[in-house]
């Protein structure tokens, strides 16, 4: 067990004895010191946890000799690991236990925290000793839970963590959500087409092009591939004939007896 103080300023020379309150022993001196900043200490070997301890300090503050008598409860400072939590139904409610720690066993309390259906979380503080907490179960919900050991301050400090994290009823949902969602679902899906007909109505030209129209019939699809010939077709320019006169030697005299050949 360890004993510790801050000494006045201008102390010096201190000396610690010590013995069981309860009992006739002789008083023992410290021999182990060690400090830790303006804190010292000093080791009391054979001193019992369960016991108060007497303790007389000698010393010299301001070059006067002086002492001091005390009578001190052992307290704690000790570094639990996390509680096993354990949860149980009953009836309407939830029993949620854990499990003591070894040393100074009824100066513990536990906080429970714990939520309901994603709701705020909520704190159930239990009493000095107990070993479980009662909290309101619904079936329709899924439960999250915690719980923190926190030490009484008559039995000293406490460095213990929380308990992990533990999920109860775990994908369970509140009917009232289910006919939420049965309700929302076709609303929200309503909603995302009008939208989208919407936008297609406004955007038809570019998403559907237009696409020309097909010849109706065979027979003029043929006409007009036959009159689109025709226009390509290469017609000469007719030339004109030069009419040529042969008059006989003969008749030179005579132009009008002239043939034409």
């Amino acid at each position: 067990m360890q004993a510790t103080w801050i000494p006045a300023n201008g102390t010096s020379g201190l000396q610690v004895l010590y013995k069981a309150c309860s009992g006739s022993a002789n008083l023992s001196a410290c021999q182990v010191f060690n400090s830790s900043g303006l804190r010292q200490g000093c080791h009391l070997a054979g001193a019992k946890p369960d016991q108060d301890v007497c303790i007389l300090l000698k010393g010299v503050v301001d070059g006067r000799a002086r002492h001091w008598t005390y009578m001190k409860k052992p307290t704690y400072h000790i570094r639990t690991f996390p509680p096993k939590v354990t949860v149980a139904e009953q009836g309407d409610q939830l029993n949620v236990s854990w499990l003591h720690p070894r040393l100074c066993p009824h100066g513990w309390h536990y906080l429970v925290n714990y939520s309901a259906c994603n709701g705020a979380a909520k704190d159930e503080k239990s009493d000095i000793g107990a070993k479980s907490v009662l909290v309101p179960f619904n079936k329709d919900c899924e439960y999250k839970i915690q719980v923190k050991p926190q030490m009484a301050a008559s039995c000293g400090t406490d460095f213990g963590g929380i308990s992990p994290l533990i999920f109860y009823n775990k994908g369970a949902a509140p009917k009232q959500t289910l006919a939420v969602a049965f309700v929302a679902i076709p609303t929200i899906l309503s909603l995302l087409v009008v939208v989208l007909c919407y936008y297609i109505r406004r955007k038809r030209k570019t998403i559907f092009k237009k696409i020309p129209v097909p010849p109706s019939s065979l027979k003029e699809m043929i006409s007009s591939i036959h009159q689109s010939q025709q226009q390509q077709l290469f017609v000469p320019v007719p030339e004109e004939v030069e009419v040529c006169r042969v008059c006989s030697v003969a008749v030179e005299s005579d132009p009008l007896m002239c043939k034409v050949t």
